[in-house]
């Protein structure tokens, strides 16, 4: 897919070929451009929730990879040591947030991978403070931010790959903007 003219610029065709493929790109000022996955992603939200043939099967490996318990040691892979009871890690891990379990956030943060190929995890983390919640965000309402990696570059990169992910962009009701560095993004392998 060639996204850009001989000028640089992202072409027409490059952005219908882009639109067609799921993508919506919007061009921001000072150099950055906001991409939203647009894969049919309630379209596929509303499937899994309705029809049993898709929910059975994602909920089950859901299940299921929610299921090992997390313990933590002070040894090294090759001798584990003692087991850490108490850490704060551990507290995050037992208690994610106020309304889920850590077996339910895993549950959720996997079925949205499964289901729209892309899951985010973000931690809630109080200015000058260690991460105190942990929040699966709606893949179907997310939106990434990126820029320019080099000041002297007149357009984006056509490899997105090598455009600074600035922040992620929640878009339900209200925006919420959210710190690059606070999101662990997971993308399911496309080899389309």
């Amino acid at each position: 897919m060639i996204l850009k003219d001989i000028n640089n610029r992202f072409s027409r065709k490059g952005i219908d070929q882009l639109i067609e493929s799921g993508y919506k790109i919007t061009q921001l000022g000072a150099g950055s451009a906001e991409i939203v996955n647009l894969q049919n992603n309630t379209a596929l939200i509303n499937a899994f929730n309705e029809i049993p043939e898709a929910y059975g099967p994602v909920a089950y490996m859901a299940r299921a990879l929610s299921k090992p318990k997390v313990r933590m040691y002070e040894g090294s892979i090759n001798d584990l040591g003692k087991e850490i009871t108490k850490h704060d890690i551990l507290n995050l891990i037992n208690r994610p947030n106020a309304m889920q379990s850590w077996h339910e956030l895993v549950q959720q943060l996997f079925a949205y991978r499964f289901v729209t190929g892309n899951s985010y995890l973000n931690a809630f983390v109080p200015t000058g403070m260690k991460p105190k919640r942990l929040f699966v965000l709606p893949s179907q309402y997310m939106a990434v931010q990126v820029s320019k990696m080099e000041a002297d570059q007149n357009n984006f990169d056509e490899d997105f790959r090598f455009n600074e992910i600035v922040k992620y962009i929640l878009k339900y009701g209200k925006q919420l903007n959210i710190d690059a560095d606070k999101v662990l993004h997971s993308r399911a392998i496309n080899l389309d």
